[in-house]
């Protein structure tokens, strides 16, 4: 059974190599990128800036929030469509590389979004062949 999807949906994702580490990456990427960030992130400076004001190609310091508590203090890094490593708005969220860290800020994001799909990587990747083998 193929992994259905529409190229329109806001994908969040693990960008770095799975596992403990000095920082992890993670990607959002799609039409919704800016309005899911700014449910979980703040700047540092106090800043009533919004991020979809951000410019292209920038970076943020500030934090992961679920609701007032703090998750992990983060750089936000800002690229904007078509200019993009997807051609979409992205924004990497780039953290501590504990799992439990980058478990929480993907869920808090997942939650944030309203994605109710479980997607594992085995399951993208036995899709990615089905798929190529179906065509």
């Amino acid at each position: 059974m193929a992994l259905s999807y529409n190229t329109k949906d806001t994908i969040v994702a693990l960008a770095s190599s799975a596992g403990a580490g000095a920082i992890a990456v993670i990607r959002l990427s799609g039409e919704r990128t800016f309005e899911i960030s700014k449910k979980i992130f703040s700047l540092n400076n106090n800043s009533k800036k919004n991020i979809s004001d951000f410019q292209s190609h920038t970076v943020h310091l500030g934090n992961i929030y679920d609701d007032e508590k703090i998750i992990d203090e983060v750089l936000l890094t800002v690229s904007r469509s078509p200019n993009s490593y997807t051609a979409e708005d992205v924004v990497e969220i780039s953290c501590h590389g504990s799992r439990f860290i980058q478990q929480k800020i993907i869920q808090l994001t997942t939650f944030k979004a309203g994605i109710n799909k479980s997607v594992h990587p085995h399951t993208l990747s036995h899709s990615m062949a089905t798929h190529l083998l179906d065509d």
